[in-house]
């Protein structure tokens, strides 16, 4: 079934059906994560130099806050309007980026060192391939995990949180071998989709 023409009510409504409505909440993410980051640039510009790697985390973040402890903070949420629902996750993203500033205020917010330097860095096209691979692998996980196994995988990936970390935070309500093994799943998941052929690795047949 197709999500595309759904107003934004009644894809809430799809997504917090029992049992979890996977190809609604890819809608969700896929309408909403630009609303998400508009936010976090726009919010992280006012005090420091937004990058890539930052901006993809503290979407992530924000995600893992809307789906914490069963959607709390979406089965709560009511709709007074048609926009509604966009400011409201609006202002979650704010706060998530508020946070973040609280938890850097230690460092020099002038500082610009996540900022690839093609004069400085080498490897800045590296970077960038890798930047690439990250995001056909977020793409082909869309749709075919929950949003909370993803989130939880990118938390190990990108942020470097080992499965114990993960699985002490209580948005994620999970044991420690649950969140190994939402790991290593999709670890397996992305190595048979991403991993080149024997042919392309030279193998012999």
């Amino acid at each position: 079934m197709g999500y595309h023409g759904l107003l934004d009510r009644e894809l809430l409504e799809r997504c917090l059906l029992q049992p979890r409505d996977e190809p609604a909440w890819a809608e969700f993410v896929r309408r909403f994560r630009p609303v998400i980051a508009g936010v976090v640039f726009n919010s992280l510009n006012r005090w420091r130099k937004p990058n890539r790697d930052l901006i993809d985390d503290l979407v992530h973040e924000t995600v893992m806050k809307i789906i914490a402890r069963d959607c709390k903070a979406l089965r709560e949420f009511e709709f007074r309007h048609d926009n509604a629902l966009r400011g409201y996750l609006k202002v979650i993203a704010s706060h998530v980026v508020e946070d973040y500033r609280r938890r850097s205020r230690e460092q020099d917010e002038d500082a610009l060192e996540d900022v690839p330097d093609l004069q400085r860095e080498q490897d800045f096209a590296g970077e960038a391939e890798q930047r690439l691979i990250l995001e056909k692998m977020d793409g082909f996980l869309q749709g075919r995990v929950s949003v909370q196994d993803r989130a939880i995988f990118w938390l190990f990936r990108r942020q470097g949180l080992t499965a114990r970390e993960i699985s002490e935070r209580d948005e994620i309500g999970l044991k420690l071998k649950e969140v190994e093994y939402v790991i290593w799943r999709l670890t397996r998941m992305l190595i048979e989709e991403f991993a080149p052929a024997p042919e392309a690795r030279g193998d012999s047949p």
